[in-house]
């Protein structure tokens, strides 16, 4: 071959090479970002029928074939908490609760949202693990006491007595009983 078909083949392959690296890119940094938020948002309207009829056979098959869904996107992009959010309202639908816990602790790793631990620490009720969930709780309300209000008695009152005195200070913005270390330190921890 002589050097000018050797220069024209190599300039073709580096061509293709960069057309070859620039349709992956767009396929990982755009093409399946829009495809999990597509797939996010079905599966939250779909959560949301299936709370309708949560015992029906339909819905638990429903919410597995989702399970599958939302479970790649998190693979695809594991810093996305609804995913996770989702994931767990998923699991929690078919009495999957122990997953459920973990998937909350998952999310807990990638942001300290309040809701997250309002719904770890409801799980775990559910679960009937008491006192893990009335500390996650207790978080909660400090972080967000407008949550507190849907926890039930007797759990409600055992939470306001672990943290009123905290909370009803940060409304008045006054130095709550905890330092702010303390509550630094129980907030950063892992979930129980």
């Amino acid at each position: 071959m002589e050097p000018a078909g050797v220069k024209t083949a190599v300039r073709i392959a580096v061509s293709v090479a960069i057309v070859a690296a620039a349709a992956a890119a767009v396929a990982r940094l755009c093409w399946q970002p829009w495809l999990c938020n597509r797939e996010e948002a079905r599966i939250a309207a779909r959560i949301a029928k299936m709370l309708e009829f949560p015992g029906a056979l339909s819905v638990r098959i429903g919410a597995r074939q989702d399970l599958e869904a939302i479970e790649r996107c998190i693979r695809a992009d594991p810093t996305v908490v609804n995913r996770y959010m989702l994931k767990a309202a998923l699991l929690r639908i078919v009495q999957r609760r122990s997953e459920a816990i973990e998937t909350y602790r998952d999310a807990l790793r990638v942001d300290r949202r309040p809701e997250l631990w309002f719904l770890l620490g409801q799980t775990q009720l559910e679960e009937h693990r008491v006192e893990p969930a009335i500390e996650n709780l207790m978080i909660t309300a400090v972080l967000s006491v407008h949550l507190v209000y849907a926890i039930p008695e007797p759990h409600y009152s055992r939470i306001m007595k672990g943290v009123g005195g905290t909370i009803t200070a940060l409304q008045r913005r006054q130095t709550p009983p905890i330092s702010p270390h303390e509550l630094r330190l129980r907030l950063e921890r892992y979930p129980w």
